[in-house]
């Protein structure tokens, strides 16, 4: 065993000290889950343990800052425990436009001006937008990603704020760099009058969860203020 690894070995060691063994039993399940973490039910089915005794151990490991709970998108009220240093999974998560596992339309929002920002200083591709944002830090330590501002700026375009179109660039410099090109999509600002019509202006096209709408579902076309909106256009 490398240096590194005895000191990581000792590390963990004396960060679980004094836990019971019951603890030490969660906390290697909750620890296996990564940034993904685990609910209640499933630390129950892979330790056997006792609902009681369950709640009990986690209250006290999350009193030391050894593992922490989030909420997850997949359920309201449910909570996930992962390990205190881990920042949640995507799937966790949901994006940065939730909030403590709730829709915040304020972020969408905040996102947009950004964005609009960013491809106002000159035609920018997804990557180069969530950079911009990044380096702002217009989300304190959120980091924001490529594929989440793809959502943002394809919205947009469809609401006619921004026009976007495919660029060739060259993969290598000097002779044949005209043969060897990859097309990526860049966005810039829009440039003439706003044409509005009911095919642009469907909310669906642009909603960052139209993934989990549905009916039964707590997000639904029927409670859906934007959708009705759209039906009176």
């Amino acid at each position: 065993m490398s240096d590194p690894e005895r000191a990581k070995t000792r590390a963990r060691r004396d960060k679980l000290r004094g836990l019971t063994t019951d603890a030490k039993l969660v906390y290697q399940e909750i620890e296996k889950a990564d940034n993904k973490g685990l609910g209640i039910k499933d630390i129950k089915f892979k330790t056997r343990l006792p609902t009681t005794s369950i709640r009990v151990v986690l209250e006290a490991m999350a009193t030391r800052n050894l593992i922490k709970w989030v909420h997850t998108i997949a359920a309201r009220n449910k909570k996930i425990w992962m390990l205190y240093h881990l920042t949640p999974a995507r799937e966790v998560r949901g994006g940065p436009w939730y909030d403590q596992g709730q829709f915040n339309q304020d972020i969408v929002n905040a996102l947009r001006m950004a964005s609009k920002s960013s491809v106002r200083k000159k035609p920018s591709t997804a990557e180069e937008v969530a950079d911009f944002i990044n380096k702002k830090k217009l989300f304190n330590d959120t980091k924001i990603e490529a594929q989440d501002i793809t959502i943002i700026l394809e919205g947009m375009v469809v609401d006619g704020d921004l026009c976007s179109e495919m660029k060739a660039i060259p993969l290598v410099k000097g002779e044949g760099a005209l043969r060897n090109t990859n097309q990526v999509k860049v966005y810039r600002k829009m440039i003439g009058k706003r044409i509005e019509s009911p095919f642009t202006q469907v909310p669906c096209a642009v909603c960052p969860v139209a993934s989990r709408c549905g009916e039964g579902q707590e997000i639904n076309p029927r409670d859906c203020k934007y959708f009705a909106s759209w039906l009176e256009f």
